[in-house]
């Protein structure tokens, strides 16, 4: 890859991306580990002090006030709780818990002034990619449904799962290829529109299939909408998958997990023009993605070579040795095509084989 561009503007998506990953581990650590605390009716500055306190980051810390301002981090979203109960999944789909061998379908909550990520990350391309997510709470406990492997959430209907769903859900239309089946949260809510003829919901494992059709299934309006093949996604896809008009991939927890799955649907993609393909949280992933490619523009600089993308112990160095080769003979001039090159459209273009 060769750059020619002003030293000091590369130097600020460098800067950013690296400001990106600092926010995104102190919102994690928080969440993960300080977040689910019953609290007394908080505002919002005593619930950002709880949590600076459990963080143990100093409230006076210059550098940190300038940070929490670039990013929000002192900024909440109170949700209305009605607009969720009024949900029309949360509304008609009822169930008591539920074990079925390592599964189990059960209810979560929130408590009130609990702390948590309810949308997508939002990027900002004139700001040097910078990736902002604000944290929401409810004032009053909210209860969700679960489904659980093993004792670890694999899907559940919190805030999250439902805003990150809404775009998709609108776009969805004719014969809908649904890859990952959960608590069928997706798939009942494009059943409800009269837009979308059918829903094949592909799932491989047999043990969440017999879970749902028993207990979630039956509730469904328009369930004869309705049709689920056991099977491996990706093999499916690669079969004869002409006659379905969109497709909506959600088979990952997370960015991270999501990567391998994302970059060979997206390759089937690419001999499928003809069909619309959606995936849960592919702003994030491609977020992921952009860092990969900032990586390897700080190391050209830093002149690494062919030899230095040889090796690889994880996925992730796979992938990176897989975009420097991909990528090596490109030649970026100026910072406008910069901009361009670590665009979403771009970067979808990059993992492709």
């Amino acid at each position: 890859m060769k750059i020619i561009a002003n030293r000091l503007e590369i130097e600020k998506y460098l800067e950013t991306k690296e400001t990106n990953i600092l926010v995104n581990n102190i919102i994690n650590d928080y969440l993960e580990n300080f977040a689910h605390d019953e609290h007394e009716t908080m505002d919002e500055e005593s619930l950002y002090e709880n949590m600076l306190e459990d963080l143990e980051i100093d409230p006076l810390d210059k550098e940190f006030k300038r940070l929490a301002k670039a990013y929000s981090l002192n900024v909440f979203l109170k949700l209305d709780l009605d607009k969720y109960l009024n949900n029309p999944y949360v509304k008609n789909v009822k169930f008591a818990d539920i074990k079925f061998k390592n599964y189990e379908l059960s209810t979560d909550f929130y408590y009130p002034y609990e702390l948590f990520v309810a949308s997508e990350v939002t990027v900002d391309s004139e700001n040097y990619y910078k990736e902002t997510n604000k944290l929401s709470y409810f004032d009053t406990k909210f209860s969700y449904l679960a489904l659980k492997e093993g004792g670890k959430t694999w899907m559940s209907l919190i805030p999250h799962e439902i805003e990150t769903m809404n775009e998709d859900i609108k776009k969805a239309n004719g014969n809908v290829l649904v890859l990952g089946l959960g608590l069928g949260y997706f798939s009942y809510m494009i059943s409800e529109k009269e837009d979308v003829k059918s829903v094949t919901i592909i799932e491989k494992d047999e043990n969440i299939i017999n879970l749902f059709t028993k207990n979630i299934l039956n509730q469904f309006k328009h369930k004869e909408k309705i049709k689920i093949i056991k099977e491996d996604a990706i093999n499916f896809l690669k079969k004869d998958i002409e006659k379905y008009n969109f497709v909506y991939c959600d088979l990952y927890h997370d960015p991270f997990d999501a990567l391998p799955l994302y970059i060979s649907i997206k390759n089937i993609e690419n001999n499928h023009q003809n069909i619309q393909f959606r995936y849960w949280i592919e702003e994030s992933i491609l977020c992921l993605i952009r860092r990969l490619v900032l990586t390897i523009i700080e190391e050209t600089f830093e002149n690494y070579t062919d030899k230095d993308y040889k090796n690889a112990s994880d996925y992730i160095d796979k992938l990176i040795n897989k975009i420097y080769f991909k990528t090596k003979k490109d030649v970026i001039n100026g910072e406008n095509e910069l901009k361009i090159y670590l665009s979403n459209e771009n970067l979808k273009k990059i993992i492709l084989d």
